[in-house]
Formats: C-alpha cells, structure tokens, sequence
C-alpha cells in the first residue's frame, strides 16, 4: 500500500503490485473501442493525482461550494472552466472497465490496486496524443502507469513457463533434425 503522492514522488519501490491509496482520479480520459462493439471500451486510460494535490483541493471546494449555493441545481461552470493540474504523475490503465458508467463510478474511487508497468509498457500512440488534448503539459518521462487490477503471475506458473521454455529449446534442435531425416 502507498499513498499517491508518495508513488508520484518516489515512486513504487520494490514491489510493482501496488495499492495506491488516496488517489484523485480526474474526470477525463482516452479510451479505444472495440471494432465490433462501438459502445464497449476495449482499453482505457485515466490519468490521476494525489488527493491532497492543490487542484483537487480546489475542485471539491467549488463542488461544495455549488451544492452549497443551489442543493436542487448546482452550478459546476466554475469547475468546468478551471484549467487541469499539469503534474500528473499516475495514469491509470484498464482493460476492465468497458463502458462510461464504469469509468465514472471508478472515477469516485480513492484506492487503485494494480502493477506498475513503466518497465514493460510505455504510454504512447493514440491515447497519448487524446490525453495530450486534455491535458497538454502532460510530461510521459515522469508517469507512472498502473494497469488496474494487474496481478503478478505466481511463482509456480513463472516456474511452469521456464521450464517448458528450457524443454523447447532443449527438444528444438532434436526435432529439426528428425523433421529432416523424414
């Protein structure tokens, strides 16, 4: 477990599995759908703060402040007219939530677990330059991408894959030369 603005500042340590605990999820986000389902996400990316950052200090004041001044009607202009923050640091990345009521009832969550894939996957392509639109000061070099509810594989089946991997290429040389002979 650690907490956003550790994670943004330190990163996730030794250990890539991760639950990162008061995170501040912002409201937009780049999604790719699938070709045969255009209402179905295939992938998503949501990019994230800490809760205590400034700006997401900021946008829950003037979200109570509307409600405050207006509970039937609130007026939110003054948060949609406010620039987002330019220090992101965590995007989220999912393959789990499939449609818009997902991602927003996900958006309402304060605790993401999932791995930190800087070391595997970079954020680039299509969803970088949709995310760039958004938030234009977006820096990737500084991101740490979390891919949501990613789990390690076990030991067992790390073993299980480098064993069959020592077997074929042990038993590869044999069967090439059987396949030749015939």
């Amino acid at each position: 477990s650690i907490t956003a603005a550790d994670l943004a500042a330190n990163g996730p340590g030794d250990n890539a599995h991760v639950t990162v605990t008061d995170a501040y999820i912002l409201d937009s986000y780049s999604a790719y759908y699938y070709e045969d389902k255009p209402n179905e996400f295939e992938k998503v990316w949501i990019p994230a703060i800490a809760m205590d950052d400034p700006y997401a200090v900021v946008v829950e004041e003037l979200y109570a402040a509307a409600e405050a001044g207006n509970p039937d009607d609130p007026d939110y202009s003054a948060v949609l007219n406010l620039s987002y923050p330019d220090n992101i640091k965590l995007v989220i990345y999912s393959e789990e939530l499939k449609s818009e009521g997902q991602v927003e009832a996900f958006m309402q969550e304060t605790n993401v677990t999932g791995l930190v894939m800087n070391e595997l996957e970079k954020l680039d392509g299509a969803e970088l330059t949709q995310l760039r639109e958004m938030y234009p000061s977006l820096n990737t070099d500084n991101i740490y991408l979390i891919e949501h509810n990613r789990t390690p594989k076990s030991t067992g089946t790390t073993m299980l894959m480098m064993v069959g991997g020592v077997v074929l290429i042990l038993a590869g040389p044999g069967l090439f030369f059987l396949g030749r002979n015939k």
